[in-house]
């Protein structure tokens, strides 16, 4: 009996390939997610420190300018806190996108694979019953040589 083949193989390669590529995508999307909440914390670290300088600057006589100049530097990064926010926000979108991509592609790739399971089952019975086959007329082909040996000393 020949040996298995599986029909769709080469389509099971390319979905899984695509699965692959999915996966990498989603990968770097999260990737960028990540970097852009590290850059955020950032931004909020540094205005944390700015308000503490800025409150220090009570206790010693400063010039107004430079409670302008840190009102300012709050304001600036108060708006680049909210523009993360916002990169953020697309970035999740992003992920969410490529998630999606990801699980389509895994369910195609599962549905092929259960396909090549079926067909692999099928084989597996098929070449079962061949074996059986074969084995039957063995002991058949035995049995009537043997048969024909038996009526050959008897006559």
């Amino acid at each position: 009996m020949k040996r298995f083949e599986f029909q769709l193989q080469s389509v099971l390669d390319m979905r899984k390939m695509r699965e692959e590529e999915a996966l990498r995508g989603l990968a770097h999307k999260q990737y960028v997610r990540m970097e852009l909440i590290h850059a955020r914390q950032e931004h909020l670290h540094a205005l944390d420190a700015v308000k503490q300088k800025r409150e220090d600057l009570g206790h010693t006589s400063t010039l107004v300018a430079t409670y302008g100049d840190h009102d300012a530097f709050i304001q600036g990064q108060k708006i680049r806190i909210f523009q993360s926010d916002q990169e953020i926000f697309q970035a999740e979108l992003q992920v969410e996108k490529a998630m999606k991509k990801y699980r389509d592609c895994r369910r195609q790739t599962h549905m092929i694979e259960k396909l090549l399971e079926n067909a692999y089952a099928e084989y597996h019975r098929k070449k079962k019953k061949y074996e059986e086959k074969v084995l039957d007329d063995l002991v058949l082909t035995r049995f009537s040589v043997n048969k024909t040996e038996d009526d050959g000393y008897d006559a």
